[in-house]
């Protein structure tokens, strides 16, 4: 695991409530995403007339007939309910059933949605509140080295980044793949010859988004390094603007910023292609999958006759149901490369050591009552010393001017 991952742990302790209800109801809505296209299958029976009438409740044998006992079940529940009413009544039924299902999926999902938006927001107002507290505590020598607008760009950019790009590996542990699961489950027990030839694709497009991705990271560190950059170019022009154009140095500044604004926009078109072409290419390449599967399919139902159309139908819906979690997977893991570059540099910041600290049992003061007397101070800048064992005692009421060359 990352080292910037591990560090975001203790940001997320206070919402650990959070987590767990959100991951339940990612699992809730991986289950009924998959049961909600399985509802699909008895409104296909009533349509083509193949419902069986089951009056005596199916008892389940073990996972190597789960798919003749979920029929079973069905069919079951289909003759229970519509026990001496017509087809239409039954079709009623079944299409209740199906808007149910599609609801209770839904609501699971809105529910995992509330939760992780409250451990979002809350781990990004304590991670800017660190950020400023870190900025406060460090020594001015700290910012003699860093340029303010490369902390600002820190403090917003690169935690906002890593807020919107760090959270979505919750779904990309849990609800996306169990999503996959659950489905390729149902279709194993639905066609294993017909599952076992999507699994054969399945490695192939992971390949290759997975190339494409490769150099993401690096590239996004850089990009927010020059936004930095960028945001100090402005800082330095708005703070010095009097002596700029008493120089007549406008030239060089629109220079710099030029320059600046310039690299910014090769990298972020650069990492804009990375990212849109994510999506359309692993729909691309789940469609290419589909289209097999039909051919392929379609030969099991006609010729092999080991398929009947309401199961390959629902298969399809399966297989489709299997593209938008792939589609986010594929989506996140670029997002999540950007976030480690931004968290990278948030926790630069985080991890410095202030060397100026307070003394052990240090007395605290809250009345001047005499004087001030400071004893033996060394002050250097560098490797220069500039004070070296100075001593000054400064009495209440007094006055006192430290006066160098320059005045």
């Amino acid at each position: 695991m990352d080292a910037n991952i591990k560090k975001l742990f203790p940001f997320t302790k206070p919402y650990q409530s959070h987590i767990t209800w959100n991951v339940i109801y990612n699992i809730l809505y991986a289950l009924f995403s998959t049961i909600s296209m399985l509802t699909l299958f008895p409104v296909l029976q009533v349509l083509f007339g193949k419902t069986e009438k089951v009056l005596a409740q199916p008892v389940y044998a073990g996972i190597g007939s789960i798919k003749e006992y979920v029929i079973d079940y069905l069919n079951y529940k289909i003759s229970s309910l519509s026990a001496g009413e017509s087809t239409e009544i039954v079709l009623l039924f079944v299409v209740a059933m199906v808007i149910t299902t599609f609801f209770i999926k839904n609501l699971f999902n809105y529910l995992a949605s509330y939760h992780i938006m409250h451990l979002k927001n809350g781990v990004l107002k304590d991670l800017r509140q660190s950020m400023y507290d870190k900025i406060i505590e460090l020594p001015i020598s700290y910012y003699s080295e860093k340029r303010k607008g490369d902390m600002m760009a820190r403090m917003l950019g690169d935690v906002n980044e890593v807020q919107n790009s760090f959270f979505s590996i919750l779904e990309l542990v849990v609800k996306e793949p169990l999503t996959i699961i659950f489905a390729l489950g149902m279709m194993f027990a639905i066609s294993t010859k017909l599952t076992l030839f999507v699994l054969i694709f399945m490695p192939i497009s992971g390949y290759i988004i997975s190339k494409l991705a490769k150099n993401l990271r690096a590239q996004s560190l850089e990009a927010q390094k020059e936004s930095g950059s960028l945001i100090s170019v402005v800082e330095e022009t708005l703070g010095g603007l009097k002596v700029i154009k008493s120089y007549n140095a406008e030239p060089s500044f629109k220079s710099r910023f030029n320059d600046s604004v310039t690299r910014l926009l090769n990298l972020t078109n650069s990492i804009g292609s990375r990212n849109n072409l994510a999506t359309p290419l692993s729909e691309f390449l789940g469609v290419t999958t589909i289209a097999i599967l039909l051919f392929y399919g379609g030969l099991l139902v006609l010729n092999d006759k080991t398929l009947d159309g309401a199961s390959f139908i629902v298969y399809l819906t399966l297989a489709f149901n299997i593209l938008t979690p792939a589609k986010a997977i594929s989506k996140a893991s670029y997002s999540v490369k950007n976030g480690l570059a931004a968290a990278e540099r948030v926790f630069e910041v985080l991890d410095v050591k202030n060397e100026i600290t307070s003394k052990e049992n240090a007395i605290q003061k809250n009345t001047f009552e005499s004087d001030i007397t400071i004893k033996n101070i060394n002050f250097k800048y560098e490797d220069e010393n500039v004070l070296k064992n100075f001593s000054l005692q400064v009495k209440k009421g007094q006055t006192v001017a430290l006066v160098g060359q320059s005045g």
